[in-house]
Order: structure tokens, then C-alpha cells, then sequence
């Protein structure tokens, strides 16, 4: 008998749309088969009028646990993930101490065991020195690598330690070192040099300007350089159409260069700033609605790959209010994820199952997790999300599970028309009917050069 069937959904993986049932035991997919053909289970969950999907893989998640917690900790945040039907996220390496060190991973690692809802995988720092430490880092489970292009903010550099470079011969070499390992490095394509020309103008508001050909110009910088290297990149959190632009560039010069965008650059532009000062600050910052347009034109396009959150949570004490230049930069996106993908399914603005890979099966195939990752087939992990499409979900605060769910004021107004109605992780419901129903499901996944697979 097994543990778990969900009957009556309509499944959508793999490119397949239709009807049928999933059997589920021992924390893995068993069984895929039309409708009332599964085996009997000791439970069962009535899948009625809802999509039946992998769960969301989250390249690009930020809690900076062990520091910074007033903003979230891997049980926060990871309560979020599940609320948005991100079954695992990959942890960014920004902290105190960064995650650069093979003891500071080590105990990073154990601390999220400890505290989290969902799977998690932890990147590492990309300037290492070495390329025995890039691979002892991998060794130990990295998903992949980090780098920034930009300079961390005072006071931060403990937190950004191994993680940014600005000299163009410090990050050839920094790619350098990662090539023969076989994981991505995730980049943060911001030109130093231009965001100090910039940072002495000032738009009507006051505010430093930080223009697209920033971001343009490093994309281009990063694609010759790591096609130099022969080194695997991915673009984070592009922003813009000169971005997308560059992004074509780099790929008709040969690079290996793959890129996300984010729900903020979807759902938002420039106005939300104007309208919320600090509290709107991210990086790349906001852009203008015909930017958001471009990005959607290029997930049709799949010009971009897949869509990640960057989810970043910090107190609402922290932004509002508070001088743009001195204000924390992010917000927090992890619960608008799928909603926000699949809500652009069911309006008929993305194909249905294109719009579910670009968070499933397009991240997991990336990052070499897929089929156990980001598809319901017989042996992956039962890692699932079951959405209703046409479901209202209104991204405000007092909707949201996220510690930093008060700077979520700026998406007040939003409608998406995806709603997650329950979460599994392993097989285990998470997530049900608004709230956390299990704690503690989630497992380490390890990259796909770890000695250690998962634990």
C-alpha cells in the first residue's frame, strides 16, 4: 500500500497537460497513471480543479542566516517558500561569515537542517584563489558559485568575503579557477566602474541613478570573459531590455551564458519607487514598464531560461523611511513566484506548460538536479505544488508567511491569478489552506560534484 495518492488533478510536467493520478511512498514518486489506476494508499488528497506540478526550484533566495536574522531564518523564509510552492530554494552565499570557507558551509549546512520547511542547496563564493578550494567547496555539496561585479556596501565586506571582484583580470581569474569543476557561476552583472560615474546623478527625486547600460555593460564584460575561461555562467536577476540586449550578445559571441528574471521586474516598474522610496530598492533597481514588457517578450521567446524570486527579506523598520543611499536592497518575492508565472498562464500570456517549467524542470535541468528535481516522474522526489489557476492570490502583507512581509506594501493592488493551495516535500504536506502544516521536511540537496549526494 502506499503512503500518498493524489487523485483527480490535472498534471503538468515535462510538457504533458492532462488528467491523472500520482502515487507517492517512501518520499518518492511511484506511480503516474490515469485516472483511478494508482494502488491503494493510507492516505489520499482530492486534487479537484486544481494543476498538479512539480515544486518550484528557487535559484536565487536569500535569508543571510546565520546573521541578519531580524529579516528571516531558514524557518521564515523556508515557511514562505512552501507557502508559494517552492519545494527547494538555493541559498545565496551573502552572511556573516560568507559562505566562502568549507567550516562556514559546513555549519551553514547544519543550521538549515535544523530550522528548514523546504529542500535547500547552498552556493559558495566564486573568488576563491584557488581551484583546490572551488573544489573542496563543491566536494562539500555547493549548487554552484556566486560572484558579484560590484563592490559590497560599507561596512558588508565581511558578509561579501570571496564573493566580488571588480578587476576584470581578478574575475578572469576567478572563473578560471572554476572551470573543470562543473557547476555553475551565478553572477551579478552590475558594472563597478559606471555605478560610481552614476552615483553622483540624481533623478527628479534625488535618488543616485543606476541606468540599464550598467547592467548591459557587464553582461557583455562577463560573456568575453567567461568565454575566455570556458567557464559556465548564469546571468541573475536580469532587468532591462538593453540587458536582454547584451544577453543576445554574449550568445552570438559563443559564450555559456544562461539568465533568470524575477517577479519584481515582471510585476513592477520604476513607479512603485516613486510611490515607496527605500522600500522599493533592489538591485538592479526597477525599471520602466516597457522594460517589464521586454522581459515578458523574452519568456515567451525563452530568451530567458527560467524565472527565480531573488528573494531578499528585510524588516519594514529597516526600509521605510530610511536614505535610499543607506536603505538594505531587496524584497521579499519567494511566495510570488509561482503565482506570479502560472497566474501568467492562466490570463494567456505564457503557454501554460512553459510557464510551469521555467520554475520546475528549466532550474533543475540548469543546476543538473532534474528528473529527481522539477518533474513528476516514477523516481523523482515527491516534490509537489498543487495550484489553482483563475485562484486569486493578493501579494499584500498580511497575506504572506515571510518574516519581512511588511515591504511587501509595494505589490499592494496586485492580483495574480494563481493561487497555492498545498505544498509536499517528500512526500509530506507542508503547506495547506494558509498555513504551515509540517515543520522540518526539508533535506540538504547537494550540486551534482559533491562526494556527499543529500542528506
Amino acid at each position: 500500500m502506499l503512503d500518498l495518492r493524489i487523485i483527480n488533478g490535472t498534471v503538468v510536467s515535462d510538457g504533458v497537460v492532462r488528467r491523472l493520478d500520482v502515487g507517492i511512498d517512501g518520499g518518492q514518486i511511484t506511480e503516474i497513471e490515469e485516472p483511478g489506476a494508482v494502488a491503494p494508499s493510507r492516505a489520499e488528497i482530492d486534487a479537484t480543479g486544481l494543476h498538479v506540478i512539480p515544486g518550484a526550484v528557487d535559484v536565487h533566495f536569500h535569508c543571510r542566516a546565520p546573521s541578519r536574522t531580524q529579516g528571516g531564518d531558514f524557518a521564515s523564509e523556508t515557511a514562505a517558500a512552501a507557502a508559494g510552492g517552492v519545494t527547494t530554494v538555493f541559498e545565496m552565499p551573502i552572511a556573516e561569515p560568507a559562505c566562502s570557507d568549507p567550516a562556514v558551509f559546513e555549519s551553514r549546512r547544519t543550521l538549515a537542517l535544523s530550522q528548514s520547511h523546504v529542500n535547500f542547496a547552498l552556493y559558495s563564493g566564486a573568488v576563491l584563489g584557488t581551484a583546490d578550494h572551488a573544489a573542496r567547496m563543491a566536494e562539500l555539496g555547493a549548487i554552484g558559485f556566486k560572484l558579484f561585479m560590484i563592490a559590497p556596501a560599507p561596512g558588508r565586506k565581511r558578509e561579501f568575503s570571496g564573493l566580488w571582484a571588480t578587476d576584470e583580470g581578478e574575475i578572469l581569474d576567478a572563473l578560471s579557477a572554476l572551470r573543470g569543476i562543473g557547476l555553475p557561476c551565478v553572477v551579478h552583472a552590475e558594472n563597478e566602474r559606471l555605478v560610481r560615474h552614476f552615483a553622483a546623478r540624481t533623478d527628479a527625486d534625488g535618488r543616485p541613478t543606476r541606468p540599464p547600460v550598467i547592467e548591459a555593460t557587464a553582461i557583455a564584460t562577463i560573456a568575453a570573459l567567461a568565454k575566455e575561461a570556458r567557464a559556465d555562467v548564469h546571468i541573475a536577476h536580469v532587468s532591462s531590455r538593453a540587458a536582454l540586449d547584451a544577453l543576445r550578445g554574449a550568445r552570438a559571441l559563443g559564450a555559456t551564458v544562461t539568465a533568470e528574471t524575477c517577479p519584481q521586474y515582471l510585476l513592477l516598474d520604476a513607479a512603485a519607487v516613486h510611490e515607496y522610496g527605500a522600500i522599493a530598492k533592489i538591485a538592479p533597481p526597477l525599471r520602466e514598464r516597457e522594460d517589464a514588457e521586454a522581459l515578458w517578450q523574452a519568456l515567451r521567446e525563452s530568451t530567458i531560461e527560467l524565472v527565480a524570486s531573488d528573494h531578499s527579506p528585510f524588516p519594514l523598520d529597516e526600509k521605510a523611511g530610511m536614505p535610499w543611499t543607506t536603505a538594505p536592497q531587496g524584497l521579499p518575492t519567494v511566495e510570488l513566484l509561482v503565482p506570479t508565472v502560472l497566474g501568467a498562464a492562466a490570463t494567456g500570456r505564457l503557454p501554460l506548460g512553459l510557464a510551469v517549467s521555467y520554475v520546475t524542470a528549466a532550474p533543475a535541468k540548469r543546476f543538473d538536479l532534474y528528473p529527481r528535481k522539477g518533474a513528476l516522474q516514477v523516481g523523482s522526489d515527491a516534490d509537489v505544488a498543487l495550484v489553482r489557476l483563475g485562484g486569486e492570490f493578493s501579494p499584500e502583507p498580511d497575506r504572506l508567511l515571510t518574516r519581512a512581509a511588511g515591504c511587501a506594501v509595494v505589490f499592494a493592488g496586485i492580483r495574480l491569478d494563481a493561487r497555492v493551495e498545498l505544498t509536499l516535500v517528500g512526500g509530506i504536506p507542508v503547506y495547506q489552506g494558509g498555513r504551515l502544516v509540517h515543520e522540518g521536511a526539508g533535506r540538504f540537496t547537494a550540486g551534482s560534484a559533491a562526494l556527499l549526494e543529500h542528506v
